[in-house]
């Protein structure tokens, strides 16, 4: 179904949905729908982990993408002591930095 409805990682994400259904007794059939129409896994899950943390996220907000990642472990590398986040959406980058950095303060 995933395959046919051109997903690129049909089979992952038919892994994950078959497996959230399973444990939260959720119709199977009608999560891999969602999919197959376009809806985000993280979308229908209702999170998506980044970095070392969970983020709860809906159609409201932008699905933080993993190459994303790549820019907090980059950031990570310098010191810092504030950070300034523009265009937050969910607030992964800016938690996910002021969460190894405990001293640094925010704003996003």
């Amino acid at each position: 179904m995933l395959k046919a409805a051109g997903i690129a990682d049909a089979s992952t994400d038919a892994r994950r949905l078959l497996e959230f259904a399973a444990q939260s007794g959720l119709d199977a059939e009608g999560l891999l729908t969602r999919r197959a129409q376009g809806t985000p896994v993280s979308h229908i899950l209702g999170y998506r982990d980044f970095w070392k943390h969970r983020f709860k996220v809906t159609a409201d907000v932008l699905d933080p993408r993993p190459d994303t990642e790549t820019l907090v472990e980059l950031a990570l590398q310098k010191p810092f002591e504030r950070v300034l986040d523009l265009g937050t959406g969910s607030g992964c980058i800016l938690i996910s930095l002021l969460a190894e950095r405990p001293e640094a303060s925010g704003v996003g």
